[in-house]
């Protein structure tokens, strides 16, 4: 396919547009900047923005040189992603922008456009309701099922989502990106098989994707095949090696190798890259924790919690380094900020009720033990924890009919415990 004004391919040396993965499918397209705004391929610099990235294009509204993360197409044009923030924003400063809108919303690709740029703003639902305006106009526009598919994505509604994808794969199954984003649903809903072969059919298609390399590590490692996964993130990075979750995912493969020292690394560079990714800053903590390096861990978990303030998992993650570092009442607050964003976390009951107990506290300890195993009644841990805590308030006969209840549901790795608990049942019971 040639560029209908500069007559190139549609590949990376297209003058005005040198990265193609904003192809729409269309039968033809256009590339054109004015001759005065388009940059010199041979002289471009770093992106004004993120001085140590290339740019690939200059702003047409300010000239500002871009990186790829910073560019957004609009009309054939590249604009940097302040620009389009005072071209798209809701509360236009002044009635010119407000008029250029309105020009630029009387054609597909405007609405497809506008979708982009809402969803990177984290619009998730009037970014679908332009994709929806768009394909009111062209029920055949590939980019806008795409964008309509990675909105319903990010606001957890993954079936839909899929549907989109497909729509476009329909229209074009040379559509990479599509590809790429059915994979990378199934790989959430744990189809990590036929992920992969989604991942598999965008790289026949770009084989410098590196976000469906990316896809494909994660299915990988959560497949067991630890190799291969880190096979997937090293393509990935040496594609593009300022991929921060491509370095999140390498670190996950070395947590579950056990590798923490490495894991960390591996973190490290994903938030010099990135500082807002709260996933990662939860995972260094863990490593940390992993460590007995509890107090770093705690800052990390604190990051993690600057930027999402509800993730209970977090929350008590905190707990426990706090916990582990005998400060059983702060890691009780946590707990309790944990239960109040989700209740039904039996893990969590858990953890508050060891807390309580190591502070003597243990009408209160058997209490949460019980919120515990009304969530899940075979969890063996806290029938061990609330035999104990009936042991200390002399109540033997309850005691032993819990360190039972621990007996019958602790997996085979317990057979340890299984085994002291039963001497301990039969001293309670008067034995020998």
């Amino acid at each position: 396919m040639r560029c209908s004004d500069c007559r190139r391919y549609k590949t990376n040396e297209c003058y005005a547009n040198p990265i193609a993965e904003d192809w729409d499918g269309a039968e033809s397209y256009s590339c054109f900047v004015p001759k005065a705004e388009q940059p010199s391929l041979g002289t471009m610099t770093n992106c004004a923005y993120h001085p140590e990235r290339e740019a690939v294009g200059a702003c047409a509204n300010c000239g500002r040189l871009i990186c790829p993360e910073c560019k957004i197409v609009l009309g054939g044009k590249l604009y940097c992603n302040p620009c389009t923030d005072k071209m798209f924003t809701r509360k236009a400063e002044t009635r010119e922008n407000e008029q250029h809108l309105e020009t630029e919303l009387n054609n597909v690709q405007a609405w497809s456009d506008r979708a982009s740029v809402l969803g990177q703003q984290g619009e998730y639902q009037e970014a679908i309701d332009c994709c929806d305006k768009a394909l009111e106009i062209d029920p055949k526009f590939v980019g806008a099922w795409y964008n309509k598919g990675v909105s319903l994505d990010n606001l957890g509604q993954l079936q839909e989502a899929i549907e989109c994808f497909e729509r476009a794969l329909e229209i074009n199954s040379m559509f990479f990106l599509a590809w790429d984003g059915k994979g990378r649903v199934l790989g959430k809903l744990g189809e990590y098989h036929k992920s992969m072969d989604c991942c598999n059919k965008a790289l026949e298609v770009n084989p410098n994707l590196d976000s469906a390399w990316n896809t494909k590590g994660l299915s990988l490692v959560n497949q067991g095949e630890y190799q291969e996964a880190i096979g997937c993130f090293d393509k990935a990075l040496q594609i593009n090696p300022e991929f921060e979750l491509a370095w999140s995912g390498k670190g996950l493969v070395f947590i579950r190798l056990g590798q923490l020292q490495e894991a960390m690394e591996c973190y490290d560079r994903a938030l010099e890259i990135n500082q807002n990714l709260e996933f990662v800053w939860h995972r260094k903590g863990d490593c940390l924790e992993g460590l007995g390096r509890h107090r770093e861990a705690i800052e990390c978990y604190d990051k993690s919690l600057e930027i999402d303030s509800q993730n209970a998992e977090v929350w008590n993650c905190k707990g426990n380094a706090l916990g582990y570092s005998g400060r059983d009442k702060d890691a009780i607050a946590c707990y309790d900020k944990a239960l109040e964003i989700n209740p039904n976390m039996d893990f969590v009951w858990c953890s508050k009720g060891v807390s309580l107990g190591a502070l003597g506290r243990f009408k209160e300890a058997i209490d949460c033990c019980d919120k515990a195993l009304q969530i899940n009644p075979q969890y063996a841990e806290v029938w061990s924890n609330k035999g104990l805590f009936l042991k200390a308030l002399g109540r033997k006969q309850e005691a032993a009919d819990s360190y039972r209840k621990f007996i019958e549901f602790a997996p085979d790795r317990y057979a340890a415990q299984v085994r002291e608990v039963k001497n301990i049942i039969r001293q309670l019971e008067g034995g020998t």
